[in-house]
């Protein structure tokens, strides 16, 4: 297990009891895959429509990758599962009892987006009511900035914590809120298709009143 994921778990479960997660959470996405894996000729015939299901184990790794819309360029499909399967790194899917479990998670390459993806109801969605007791109690504020990723239908399946506010029930309250009620219009390709992509999402926890 990575040094980053073992941190990423450490502050989920230090923050009190995790929440049923029916969907593995992917752990600093934009840094698996990028450009520079491929030659560049690769780069220029493959289509940015690649898709592949990435086989998730209940410790957090990438057990297994299957191409489910290739690229075009085999050679492209084959590097770039090669390296999705060496860098992935996830919060494993938790089942209703909290233990963790195997997933999937389909991946799309990060540079299709040629549109950002819009928040619905503008993003609007942690309120008074869902600061954490024990901040609350305690007066304890801050801001939490996260990378949130998000797919075509518009659904957020993972969100990392970019800047701490200091204080992990709060970074972890944003994380769970955004993912559980997180709901955007989706980023769009050069023809127009919706796409997964990844957007910032920053709550200010301010005491109410």
């Amino acid at each position: 297990m990575s040094l980053t994921l073992a941190l990423a778990l450490f502050a989920l479960q230090s923050s009190g009891p995790v929440p049923y997660r029916p969907h593995a959470l992917p752990v600093r996405r934009p840094t698996w895959l990028s450009k520079d894996d491929f030659p560049a000729e690769q780069v220029a015939a493959a289509s940015p429509a690649f898709t592949a299901r990435l086989d998730v184990g209940a410790d957090g790794t990438v057990g297994g990758c299957t191409i489910t819309k290739a690229s075009g360029q085999a050679a492209f499909d084959a590097r770039a599962c090669d390296v999705l399967s060496k860098r992935g790194r996830f919060l494993p899917a938790l089942d209703p009892g909290g233990a963790a479990m195997a997933s999937a998670y389909t991946y799309r390459l990060p540079w299709a987006a040629v549109t950002r993806p819009v928040a619905r109801g503008g993003g609007a969605w942690v309120t008074a009511e869902d600061y954490p007791s024990a901040a609350l109690r305690q007066e304890r504020t801050g801001r939490t900035v996260a990378l949130v990723s998000i797919e075509a239908d518009g659904r957020v399946s993972g969100c990392e914590v970019t800047t701490t506010s200091g204080h992990a029930d709060l970074d972890e309250a944003t994380c769970r809120i955004v993912t559980l009620r997180g709901r955007y219009q989706p980023a769009t390709d050069a023809d127009g298709a919706a796409v997964a992509s990844e957007q910032s999402y920053a709550v200010n926890w301010a005491l109410p009143g």
